[in-house]
């Protein structure tokens, strides 16, 4: 008897998933990353690199609608004008999933 040890089996444990939210479609990123260049073609170069950045970047990590209130708190600033933030935002809407 003293030669076998006794297995401890551990509780099973449950899985808790997280709470999914709408996100940019990493699988689409270089065709997004091209759309958003046309739709900022007319902003001005010194804002466009940033502008188009900080929106990939918020939109990737943190969610399409904190992104859509970027888009519109630049809007409101006078950055970009609302026609051109609505089809950002439309953009987002088409190139984003849960995950």
């Amino acid at each position: 008897m003293g030669l076998y040890k006794r297995r401890k089996y551990k509780a099973a444990k449950t899985k808790v998933q997280s709470e999914k939210k709408r996100m940019l479609h990493m699988g689409k990123q270089d065709e997004f990353s091209f759309q958003l260049s046309e739709l900022l073609k007319d902003v001005p170069e010194e804002i466009r690199g940033q502008l188009k950045g900080r929106i990939y970047t918020i939109a990737s990590k943190q969610g399409i609608r904190e992104a859509k209130e970027y888009v519109y708190s630049k809007a409101e600033e006078g950055v970009i004008t609302k026609q051109l933030a609505r089809r950002i935002v439309d953009l987002l809407y088409s190139y984003s999933r849960y995950r």
